[in-house]
């Protein structure tokens, strides 16, 4: 560049490429960064699904079924037994778990472990596909920047209740909210194969997700065509359309008529005989509760027509339009879980997230740059928004991964564990039980018989059996309760937080056998300590009471932790019962350290009344540093309150 006054030459340099140069490595940071936040994404989508597996125990049986249509090379997609002897394909017409089978088959590969990286996989490619919505922006200069913001995007999703809740509850429905659109913007942009492969992948998971797909292409065509657009892009999204819907319908018939189909929709929607539950205010009811109760089912669809209202462009639109039919097939529904649209039902709703971005980046006319800019800000900003609830867990979280990643259970231990139990279930099926989520660990191949619900309870009452658990897992208490009060020993499997309870040590042979053979240890464990960490505290009010708000069966509440010397001690404790199955109720006063029980006193308290608990206690031995925590045990079914729980040294 030169500057001149009256031909003399004052100025002269070349500024430019200087500047390129600068914008290039400000374009190369912004691109690093963006790649390290959709990493720390991913960390944190593993980490959810590490703890969901290997830690806290897969509760949720369909994580089971999941992991155990993955076991063997099977077209037909048997269940597992725990299941039953039918078909997944009654379920969902899901071809992309035998074409897993067949990848797990060739690779040898342990299929606890296969099956956790599925999900895990599942929930990264979810997070991480707003980064690639913003890779595929057509002005390659502007690229950096919205790589940046969707990184951030892409963090917080991750750690939000709306998106991050789905792994907790896996299932591979969510892999569609945020991908399909990835896979529509590769097609219409002209990468059809990297396009066509990745919906075609998606399509192998549900026989309707073709209906999903076309809902938002085929209203992109009659857009296009409407409003007279890119003629390629309407013939792009006409074909898509009608492929995508042609091959949903003849996955239905194959359903329908090869298969004993699952009436799903009778079951979960329409119910039977057809609609006889609706009427105006079951509608009212549901689609209220939608904005007062679950606020993301209105804001996600309320920011598309925002985007439509400010920028006039009516593309936006499309977003909230072809998820509407869902939400009405939702708030009709009969089941519960459906009607809330919770669990993982709300999955369509992650494309009005994300659709802002397809269309600012296909579908914009006028002031495309500054669509885009505002779409992926607020993109970010709705997913902080949704984060905003739980900051605090969030970021410890994030604190806490490296930690997690490195102390966390033996996943080798974990997959030992889950062919121990095939084991000795098969070799003594009478006396094994597993919960839901040891069951789970093994595809759920083990005996229906053998899984440990209301049904197996009398049974395990049986000095001779043997159960497997996690100690946090869902919905264990009543059975932990039963454990505990047989008196059975307890033994922690290596380093996994895997339990098992036990009476004879004849009756663990195989497990002890297969553990030794692979060098992992069997540690002994106090059952009753496990349990007191598997469970909430009870409430501290303002005056320094400690409060059991809702006691069931087996009450575990804490009193506070406490340094506490040799010496006899005075216990008290107030308890208001309603009911209780033994009158009077018996009550068993506990002090524990270090997991471990150091005194248990049983008392007495009457049914339906208020009842003021005094006991005096020895407590003889004395550590330094030790802590003790005390808890009150009922040896059978009460409710009512449990409150002022207090410990006071007694003089020598």
């Amino acid at each position: 560049m030169a500057v001149t006054n009256g031909g003399v030459t004052l100025w002269q340099g070349r500024v430019l490429p200087a500047f390129r140069k600068h914008a290039a490595g400000l374009r190369g940071l912004a691109v690093v960064l963006s790649l390290l936040l959709a990493a720390l994404a991913c960390l944190h989508a593993y980490s959810v699904n590490f703890n969901h597996i290997y830690r806290t125990g897969p509760y949720l049986s369909d994580t089971g079924w999941y992991i155990g249509l993955l076991r063997q090379v099977d077209i037909l997609l048997a269940d597992p037994p725990t299941i039953g002897s039918n078909s997944y394909f009654n379920v969902h017409f899901s071809p992309v778990f035998v074409v897993l089978s067949v990848v797990r088959a060739v690779f040898d590969a342990d299929l606890l472990g296969f099956g956790f990286w599925f999900f895990a996989g599942v929930s990264m490619l979810v997070v991480i596909a707003p980064l690639a919505l913003a890779a595929l922006t057509p002005e390659r200069s502007d690229r950096p920047l919205l790589m940046l913001i969707a990184g951030f995007g892409c963090v917080a999703w991750a750690m939000s209740k709306f998106v991050g809740g789905f792994f907790g509850y896996p299932h591979p429905e969510t892999i569609y909210g945020f991908l399909a659109p990835v896979g529509f913007v590769l097609v219409m942009r002209g990468h059809r194969v990297a396009g066509a492969l990745l919906l075609a992948a998606l399509l192998l998971f549900r026989e309707d997700m073709g209906f999903h797909i076309f809902s938002f292409a085929f209203l992109t065509y009659l857009w296009l065509k409407i409003s007279k657009g890119d003629p390629v892009l309407a013939r792009r999204c006409l074909v898509l359309s009608v492929a995508v819907f042609v091959y949903s319908l003849a996955a239905l018939y194959i359903q329908k008529h090869y298969f004993v189909a699952d009436n799903a929709l009778a079951r979960i929607y329409l119910g039977s005989p057809p609609l006889a539950h609706l009427n105006a205010a079951y509608l009212w009811q549901s689609l209220s509760a939608y904005v007062t109760e679950r606020p993301a089912m209105a804001i996600l669809p309320a920011v598309c027509v925002i985007m439509a209202i400010c920028f006039r462009e009516p593309a936006y639109l499309i977003g909230a339009v072809a998820v509407a039919p869902w939400v009405m097939l939702n708030a009709i529904a009969i089941a519960p879980a459906a009607r809330s649209l919770s669990l993982y039902y709300a999955f369509p709703l992650l494309l009005t997230a994300v659709w802002p971005l397809v269309a600012s980046t296909l579908l914009a006319r006028r002031n495309r740059r500054t669509q885009q800019l505002a779409a992926f800000a607020l993109f970010a900003l709705l997913a902080f928004w949704f984060t905003s609830s739980v900051p605090r867990n969030s970021m410890a979280d994030l604190r806490d991964l490296a930690a997690q990643i490195q102390s966390g259970p033996d996943r080798s231990q974990t997959s030992l564990f889950a062919d121990l139990l095939l084991k000795a279930s098969a070799a003594e099926g009478d006396k094994v039980f597993a919960s839901a989520a040891t069951a789970s660990l093994t595809g759920l191949q083990i005996a229906p018989k053998q899984l440990l619900d209301g049904q197996t309870l009398v049974a395990i009452d049986r000095p001779d059996t043997v159960v497997t658990f996690f100690p946090g897992e869902h919905g264990f208490s009543d059975f932990g309760m039963r454990l505990l009060f047989a008196n059975r020993n307890t033994l922690q499997f290596g380093n996994t937080p895997i339990l098992i309870a036990y009476d004879r040590d004849d009756d663990i042979r195989l497990f002890r056998q297969g553990a030794a053979a692979a060098g992992v240890p069997l540690h002994p464990a106090s059952l009753l300590g496990t349990l007191m960490r598997g469970v909430s505290s009870v409430t501290a009010t303002r005056d320094g009471r400690f409060v059991a708000e809702h006691p069931t069966s087996g009450t575990i509440a804490y009193g506070p932790y406490l340094n506490l010397p040799k010496g006899r001690y005075h216990f008290e404790a107030t308890v208001e019962t309603t009911a209780c199955a033994a009158n009077p109720c018996i009550m068993n006063i506990i002090i524990m350290a270090r997991g471990q029980e150091v005194s248990r006193t049983a008392v007495q308290v009457e049914a339906g009344a208020k009842t003021q608990i005094g006991q005096d206690i020895a407590i003889d031995t004395d550590e330094a540093g030790q802590r003790y925590e005390n808890a009150v045990l009922a040896t059978s079914p009460w409710t009512g309150q449990l409150s002022g729980l207090r410990l006071t040294r007694l003089a020598d």
